[in-house]
């Protein structure tokens, strides 16, 4: 019975293995050939050609070549699950935001090499930042009505007269612990899955940050 168990666990990991090399695969040639063509220029032939899979299998990991190329864009909605990381971090809601838009991402889809591609992508084609700061004022704003309906839900802890002012500080903050946190990831190697405790030291050095200009004697 436990050698079953043990040959079960044994093949679960090995299918996630295989499915970590075939994501980090696209994601990489996708990255690679934005940075030697264009981004514009690739096509998703090329992608699969560099990756090495399918045009089938490439739509089973990515739904566009933009998402293979920048990542995918996040999609937040109200839920039990939301609620509940927002309220066990109601004191630092923007780690509890945090969480929420990483677990929706996927604890382990964060690639180190390809975080430090995509920013030297961007490093190299200046235009992709207005690009990509359109998409994030997109996400951004269906981050606020997430937060937003959460302190409408919860007006004991609204601290600054209204949810979507709160909901706005609060995905501010969220934004730049974000980039905190991917800055950290492009120094690393392969993999790293997401934790906490990286989590709350990012989000310090943000309020610290923060505090050196809302209070400088701080």
């Amino acid at each position: 019975m436990n050698s079953m168990r043990g040959q079960k666990v044994e093949k679960v990991g090995l299918r996630e293995l295989k499915r970590r090399a075939t994501e980090n695969a696209i994601e990489t040639a996708a990255v690679r050939l934005a940075r030697e063509l264009g981004p514009d220029e690739v096509t998703v032939e090329q992608i699969c050609n560099e990756a090495f899979v399918s045009r089938s299998t490439f739509f089973n990991y990515f739904p566009s070549r933009d998402a293979a190329i920048y990542g995918r864009p996040v999609d937040l909605e109200p839920s039990d699950r939301v609620d509940e990381l927002l309220a066990k971090w109601q004191d630092a809601l923007p780690v509890g935001l945090a969480l929420a838009v990483l677990e929706w991402m996927g604890a382990e889809r964060i690639n180190s090499d390809v975080a430090r591609e995509r920013s030297e992508l961007i490093n190299a084609h200046p235009d992709i930042g207005y690009r990509l700061n359109w998409e994030a004022q997109s996400v951004r704003q269906s981050l606020e009505a997430v937060v937003a309906d959460w302190f409408e839900r919860n007006p004991d802890r609204i601290r600054l007269g209204s949810a979507e002012i709160d909901a706005g500080i609060v995905v501010h903050i969220g934004t730049l612990l974000g980039e905190e946190i991917y800055a950290t990831w492009a120094q690393g190697t392969g993999d790293n899955p997401f934790d906490v405790e990286t989590l709350e030291a990012a989000y310090r050095v943000v309020i610290e940050r923060l505090s050196a200009y809302i209070d400088p004697a701080a």
